[in-house]
């Protein structure tokens, strides 16, 4: 029987890598590589002492291209169309006069950590599933061992094209579908949901027959709106240009909309109200301040960088991850007076103090109502080809839709003027990265849970968070 691996592991290839507190450059590399460097190096060993005295086995550290040689002659390997540079260290982190610049794929892991599962693999699954089995309704895959079934059968025989494109037209092939199946650590139950997906798709659609199936993680075909919520979306007709989109949620409980899910620069740029981006990037630029004033005076390295990067932070985009090499300088510098900057002596006084005045700019009216209107764009996209689209709510037992593009009431209640709203309370505890929006409308109590958090790769990187909910709730 062929056993495969339930995930593969999601690499971040960087100088400034890091797990907790701890940097990290040293990587793992590929067998073959390490062969053809270590015979590389006993070779050279032969006429440079400096070399011979070093000890194996040999490492590899993550360097930047700005601090990479420009003299070829110094690389062990070299790709030209790959920018990742490590510099060869001996097995006490001593560094020698050689380096690398390979692909990514040679690196396959942090040295000495663990290294940290994909993501967004689940997700992935869930929604390619969704299009695979309503593409190929012949193959089953509802009960656990029809998808453990399935999926052995599928890396033994499966070859070619899968018929579901990306976006407009990129084919997906096989051997994608394999590899981000094998990303997924959950994949044989995101199979089952999938399937449940296509099955009650394929009774949502009726009779209709489909074109051609895409999936839309980030790019849409061509004209239709791109804050359309859709995941996966079904070509009915390209000539008369009919769509009808779905958006997959994997979920055991009720579920709820309308939803978003973006950095509050840009979801706050959505609607191009300048005044309500200019006050959200007011509470960034705050919350710093707040952050940087809690540092402790005899902290002299904290302090110090702090005071070398006030200008450059303070002047940067609002972006989730612009300031990486900054905020890893000063993750170094606050390391060396024992405090973290990624958590408790600087991060979580930023995010909290960002929650609790962005909690209480909601609790005004007019604010609270472009919030609601910029919901109601993410939600019911409008302009371009259209494509209305639907809730799919996939659980391993079943599959339900709900017709949100249709729901006039809600969009009524994220359309309400200001004058209607009361009762309004933020409710943040000032410690955790969610808070609960709570005002009635129209004699009905909404419930808002929003989080606030970072959500880049190797941790914070940048001024602006993330922000997303789980639904809109109507009582």
């Amino acid at each position: 029987m062929l056993t495969f691996r339930s995930y593969i592991q999601e690499l971040t290839v960087s100088p400034d890598y890091r797990q907790g507190n701890v940097f990290n450059p040293f990587y793992d590399m590929s067998k073959t590589l390490v062969s053809d460097i270590t015979k590389k190096l006993t070779t050279l060993a032969k006429t440079d002492k400096k070399l011979a005295g070093m000890k194996q086995p040999w490492k590899f550290k993550s360097i930047s291209s700005k601090d990479a040689p420009r003299n070829t002659k110094q690389y062990l390997s070299y790709n030209r169309r790959s920018g990742y540079h490590f510099r060869i260290c001996d097995s006490d982190d001593v560094e020698t006069e050689y380096y690398i610049r390979v692909a990514k794929s040679e690196a396959t892991g942090h040295f000495g950590m663990k290294t940290r599962k994909n993501s967004t693999a689940s997700s992935n699954i869930n929604e390619l599933m969704s299009l695979y089995f309503l593409k190929h309704s012949s193959e089953k895959a509802g009960t656990e061992a029809d998808a453990k079934n399935w999926l052995e059968h599928l890396l033994q025989t499966k070859t070619g094209d899968t018929g579901i494109v990306k976006a407009e037209s990129t084919s997906i092939s096989y051997t994608e579908l394999k590899q981000l199946l094998d990303a997924d650590e959950s994949a044989i139950r995101d199979v089952q949901i999938g399937y449940n997906n296509a099955r009650e798709v394929e009774s949502d659609l009726g009779d209709k027959t489909v074109e051609s199936y895409h999936w839309v993680p980030r790019n849409k075909p061509a004209g239709i709106n791109k804050s359309n919520p859709s995941d996966i979306i079904l070509c009915l007709s390209k000539k008369d240009k009919i769509y009808i989109g779905y958006s997959n949620k994997a979920t055991a409980g009720k579920d709820s909309t309308p939803k978003f899910n973006t950095n509050v620069n840009a979801f706050y740029s959505q609607l191009g109200d300048k005044t309500q981006l200019s006050m959200i990037q007011s509470i960034m630029d705050d919350a710093w301040t707040v952050a940087k004033g809690m540092v402790s005076g005899s902290a002299i390295n904290a302090q110090k960088v702090l005071s070398n990067y006030n200008s450059t932070v303070m002047d940067a985009d609002y972006t989730e991850s612009n300031l990486k090499s900054v905020f890893a300088d000063m993750g170094r510098a606050f390391i060396t007076d024992n405090l973290n900057f990624f958590a408790d002596d600087f991060y979580y006084p930023y995010r909290n103090y960002f929650i609790q005045k962005f909690s209480e700019h909601l609790e005004n009216a007019d604010n609270l109502s472009y919030f609601l209107k910029t919901i109601s764009s993410y939600t019911f996209a409008t302009g371009g080809t259209p494509c209305p689209y639907k809730l799919l709510v996939g659980t391993t037992k079943g599959s339900t839709i709900k017709d949100v593009s249709s729901d006039d009431s809600l969009k009524l209640i994220l359309l309400s003027k200001p004058k209607y709203f009361s009762d309004i309370s933020g409710n943040y505890d000032g410690k955790k990265q969610s808070f609960k929006l709570t005002f009635t409308t129209q004699d009905k109590g909404i419930t808002i849970p929003i989080t606030c958090r970072t959500r880049t790769s190797g941790g914070w990187q940048g001024k602006a968070l993330y922000i997303e909910t789980s639904g809109v709730k109507v009582s």
